[in-house]
């Protein structure tokens, strides 16, 4: 069984309270991605880039809505834009479900980096994560 990796989008409206985004970014669905995101169904032993850090305490309702109603999600961790962008994508590691030796940005893939782009374009500050299944 495979998990899915769900996501939610938001940023600060100009009170500072967080909102939700409207954007799909192609995040491609593969384990070195959600290993690397949140050390999920991690075959490569690549990341993560930060310990999980569970649901943040202020969650958008829609964000929080769906965690109550969707008893099965794990994983949760959430990250500031500004984390995945300034990562360290030089950074050389090993794939061990591939057992090779490459950049951690060849290891995410350029997919990877396009949905960065789209986030940034959207104006995203925060990304909630989770798996099912």
């Amino acid at each position: 069984m495979g998990a899915t990796m769900i996501a939610f989008f938001e940023r600060r409206d100009a009170t500072g309270a967080w909102m939700p985004v409207e954007c799909n970014p192609r995040f491609d669905s593969w384990s070195g991605l959600y290993g690397w995101i949140a050390d999920v169904r991690n075959s490569s032993e690549i990341g993560p880039l930060v310990p999980r850090r569970g649901m943040p305490v202020d969650a958008t309702e829609g964000a929080r809505k769906a965690f109550e109603e969707y008893s099965d999600l794990y994983g949760v961790t959430w990250y500031q834009l500004t984390e995945l962008t300034g990562a360290d994508y030089t950074e050389t590691v090993f794939d061990r479900g591939e057992k090779r030796t490459l950049s951690l940005r060849d290891f995410l893939g350029e997919s990877y980096f396009g949905s960065l782009e789209e986030l940034e374009e959207a104006g995203v500050e925060r990304i909630i994560f989770a798996f099912d299944g």
